[in-house]
């Protein structure tokens, strides 16, 4: 049967990747997504060591406040950052982001808006600002991700489902009633 709510899937070993030993693979699972996708955006952003990144999009972790404020925040807090990530499919992040990069910094693009985006080209040019497109991260990039989190012991919350629960999953996470991620565990009775 085609679908990805299968309990055995049969793959190509070209197209895998291997779970670093000891790693628990649901606290983990997050990371085959939106885990990679950041972490590629993070290599691509080339930030360093001591620089300040911003991401847009995570959720309310750390800056919860008005959407069209953050870049504002990001400024009065540590004078600007050297890479914003946008993460959300929205315009106004966009634009908060360009308020928050500093001279020479660079603006990261994930998120899709479904509108055309109108900037100004007077702030990308005078405050010499580069705009770098990303997509989800490869095999390799995977791979390092998951390193990276097996070696500073970094994993990600999430509430474990029975495959029968799908439905509701689905409802739950239309109506923002999910705390981290939902994971299947098909184990579960």
């Amino acid at each position: 049967m085609d679908g990805g709510f299968a309990e055995y899937v049969l793959m190509d070993a070209d197209f895998a990747v291997k779970l670093p030993d000891g790693m628990d693979p649901y606290t983990s699972a997050p990371l085959y997504c939106a885990g990679v996708t950041t972490y590629k955006a993070l290599k691509v952003s080339k930030v360093r060591a001591g620089e300040w990144v911003s991401i847009v999009g995570v959720g309310g972790l750390v800056y919860d406040g008005p959407s069209d404020q953050h870049g504002k925040w990001v400024r009065q807090k540590v004078d600007g950052v050297q890479a914003a990530i946008i993460t959300v499919p929205l315009i106004q992040a966009y634009e908060e982001a360009l308020k928050s990069v500093k001279r020479g910094g660079r603006i990261v693009a994930i998120g899709l808006p479904a509108e055309k985006m109108s900037i100004s080209t007077i702030d990308f040019i005078l405050r010499e600002i580069k705009l770098i497109g990303t997509t989800v991260g490869t095999r390799k990039d995977l791979q390092e991700a998951l390193e990276l989190a097996k070696l500073r012991k970094i994993t990600c919350k999430v509430e474990k489902h029975k495959l029968e629960e799908i439905n509701q999953i689905f409802d739950d996470m239309l109506n923002n009633k999910i705390s981290g991620r939902a994971v299947i565990d098909f184990s579960m009775q």
